[in-house]
This record gives structure tokens, sequence and C-alpha cells, in this order.
């Protein structure tokens, strides 16, 4: 059941009440993590209703892991596809095929959960503890400091005051929260716009296995199955589908948009008790398919502190826990903040490899791919690009 449309403001919540801002999977992850401690936690978004479009596609291993832990694993299996290879074409020939049953993890390939679909299952979730989306409702105003702070909303005409123990900012690369309160968002201009179609493919669109097209003098494909015969079709080109291979039998498109290479991130995240995670505080390359992933994480992360920091079983003087918290939040500042400089080399590295390939890098990749197996280093090159595993 899609969250209603709220037509009243609810009830002034009680002082000491975090609040969420943006209802995409990392906000609802916050919200879920928070509400499964037990907190009172508020979540709200100004669309007026769930996203139907999924920008975001590949979940990481380690992403699923976290969410096992939050008891969603099965569900996002269950609703997911899952991709068990990857093949290699070059210059419209088939150069190297690779199968991901060397990954380190018992699910032996990558996991495709289109990005309303991972919604719908936190959305879902979160509803079982009690917890709705507030729609059409944003941000107008805040003043936060190390104990909380005070916000204003706006729902339609109706406005409303109260005070929150945390603030927590998940409202996408074009932030309320990080505007406000003057989180400065470094990184590199648009360098170049890709398209993405999802659409229907037949042929030799393999839907068990992913593949990369490179040709020289031609934009590079990058084709993701999704299940069921729809595709994601990811390509540096302003409209991408007069290039597709007829190999694959294009049918049927259910969406078309197209996205700036950008990469950025603010060197801080958090101000007095408000935080920023997500896209709000990093913009990465969505062919990397790290955003929703980094994101998460961010979630996963912050609100684990969050639960700690307010365990009453905590015994210790309010002074030493109020010192504690505040390390403990700059060293998950300091932490997001390398994790995301680490991710966003890694998909700088993929980028540069699929859209300037050198002549040197067109040989030796599909050697690359066949030998993988023999080369440790290789095999740990891999797994970064594409599983985001630790090794």
């Amino acid at each position: 059941m899609a969250e209603q449309p709220r037509t009243t403001l609810p009830a002034r919540q009680k002082a000491g009440q975090p609040l969420i801002v943006g209802a995409g999977p990392v906000g609802l992850t916050a919200a879920l993590k928070l509400a499964q401690a037990k907190h009172a936690v508020r979540i709200i978004d100004r669309s007026p209703a769930p996203n139907t479009e999924s920008r975001a596609l590949l979940m990481s291993h380690h992403t699923l892991a976290l969410l096992r832990d939050m008891g969603l694993a099965a569900k996002l299996l269950g609703v997911g596809h899952v991709v068990r290879g990857m093949n290699l074409t070059i210059n419209g020939k088939a150069k190297a095929r690779l199968d991901f049953d060397f990954f380190p993890h018992k699910l032996k390939g990558l996991l495709v959960v289109p990005q309303n679909e991972a919604e719908r299952v936190l959305a879902d979730a979160l509803r079982e503890t009690g917890v709705l989306v507030e729609r059409h409702t944003e941000l107008v105003a805040a003043t936060m400091d190390p104990q909380g702070g005070d916000i204003e909303l706006r729902t339609g005409n109706a406005c409303e005051s109260c005070h929150v123990s945390w603030l927590i900012g998940a409202d996408g690369a074009q932030s309320d929260l990080r505007r406000m309160l003057d989180f400065e968002l470094r990184g590199s201009a648009p360098a170049s716009r890709w398209s993405i179609l999802d659409l229907d493919l037949g042929g030799q669109a393999d839907s068990n296995r992913m593949e990369i097209c490179i040709a020289r003098g031609a934009p590079t494909l990058i084709r993701i199955p999704m299940g069921h015969g729809r595709h994601r079709v990811m390509g540096l080109a302003g409209d991408i589908r007069g290039i597709l291979p007829d190999r694959w039998h294009p049918g049927g498109i259910h969406w078309q948009a197209g996205f700036d290479a950008v990469q950025r991130l603010t060197e801080s995240r958090i101000k007095g008790r408000a935080a920023i995670i997500g896209d709000a505080a990093h913009q990465n390359l969505p062919l990397g398919c790290r955003g929703m992933n980094l994101g998460i994480e961010d979630a996963v992360t912050l609100t684990e502190i969050i639960n700690d920091a307010a365990n009453p079983e905590i015994n210790a003087p309010t002074s030493g826990r109020d010192e504690q918290s505040r390390v403990l939040f700059r060293g998950w500042e300091r932490d997001r903040v390398a994790r995301t400089r680490a991710s966003l080399a890694v998909s700088r590295r993929m980028e540069t490899l699929v859209t300037r390939p050198t002549g040197w890098q067109l040989f030796k990749l599909p050697l690359a791919l066949r030998f993988l197996g023999l080369s440790p280093a290789l095999r740990r090159e891999v797994l970064s690009l594409l599983t985001d595993l630790r090794q």
C-alpha cells in the first residue's frame, strides 16, 4: 500500500525525536534503523507519492549484508534479479566472458534491484514498525546545536515548528538541508552527459549476463539485465536509441533519462546534531553503481552511532557521554569522507576504461578477463570495480 499524502499535520512531535528528510532508499534505511532501535522517528518527503523511476540499480554485496542485519535480504532477493557474469564485445566482436562464480559470496553474482523496488521494500518494513512517510512535506528552516535543534516544516499551506534531537538530510543532490547549513559541495563540473534506457531486449541480449560494448569511434554501451526481458543500457551520447546493436532486438522503452558525469563530495557531514548522507553528501558517477550503496552505508553507520549514544544503559556522567559521542561522530565523518574518496576513485577508473580506452587497453582487457583466475591482482581489481567487496 502506497503512502497517502497528508491532509492534516501530525501532532507536535516529542522533544528528542529524530527527523529524516528524504524518503529515498537512504532516508528510508536511516528511518528503519532508528525505528528498529525504538526511536520515535519521523520521515518526510516533499514528493506526493513514492518514486516510480529507478536511477540506482545494482546492490553491492556489502550493502546486502548491512540490510540482511535489518531483516531485509530475503525480500530484496525476492524482487531482484541476479546477474551471473559479464560479456565483453569490442568492435562488434565477442572478445571475452567472465563468470562471477569466483566471487567470495554465496550469491555468486550481482544483485539488480531497481531503486523504486528497494524503496518499496524499505517503506513496507518501516510501516511494520508503525512509521509512515509524511509526503508533500518539506523542510523550510533549521537551527541546530550540539543538543538538537528547532525546525520548521510546511505541508501544503500549513506550517509547523518543532524540536528534534537529530536532523538527518537524505534529500538528494539538491539537498535543502545542505544548503541551509552551508555544507560546501566540492568536485568536478559536468564533463560528459550519459543516456539511460530501460527497455525490452531479445535476440542475443543475455538475460543472465551484463555486457560492455566498446568500439573505436562510437559511444561505449553498458547493458545490465533487470529480469523479465528488461534491460538497462547506458551510453555516452545524447540519445542512444539509434545506436543499439541490432542483435539485441530492441523493443519497448519503459524509461529514458540522462545524467551528467559529475563527482562531488562534502568534506564535512555533521553540524551540531544535523547530518547529511547519501547524494546530499556525495555525488558519484551512475556508471560506477555506487551512489545508492554508499548512501545506505552512510545511513547504517550513522544511525548505529546515534543508537549507541542514546542507549540509557550506558553508565557514565553526561559530560563524559557527550564527549564520547562527539569523538564517535567526528570519527564517522572522517571515515565516510575517506570512504567516499575511495569509491569515487574506483568509479573514475571505470569511466576512463569505458569512455577513453587506449589501443593497449583494448588489447589487454580481453586477456585480463580470460585469465582472471590466474591473477590475484586482476581478481582484486574486478571485485573492487564490480562488487565493492573488501579483501
